[in-house]
């Protein structure tokens, strides 16, 4: 397999730094002996607590990354536990769900195939 460097990086837009408003862009490029995890979430800036839904999603993603790349028919379930963890997350926090909103892309790359 051929060697590659992974990263990841955002920008911090003009509105968020004149508000002094907490940047809810949450990246991360991890390599794990045979498998890569990329993801993406960009927090909803309407929501309160955006940025705490973009940490979390990116988390449970990476942490799920094998099971999610393994199973084909599954798959619903697996993120079906993940809104599950989200609603009690945000119950631990004392918030709504809906203040956590994010978005989500991610790829993971196994030796046989991507998801």
């Amino acid at each position: 397999m051929t060697p590659i460097q992974l990263g990841s990086t955002f920008q911090v837009g003009k509105q968020h730094i004149q508000h002094m408003m907490p940047c809810q862009d949450v990246t991360i490029a991890v390599k794990d002996k045979s498998l890569i995890v990329l993801a993406l979430s960009d927090g909803m800036g309407s929501c309160r607590y955006a940025e705490l839904g973009a940490r979390f999603v990116t988390d449970f993603v990476r942490k799920n990354a094998r099971e999610i790349l393994a199973t084909s028919k599954n798959r619903m379930k697996i993120f079906q536990r993940m809104q599950q963890e989200a609603r009690e997350y945000a119950d631990r926090l004392g918030v709504e769900l809906d203040e956590l909103h994010c978005t989500l892309s991610f790829a993971i790359i196994g030796p046989t195939k991507m998801v």
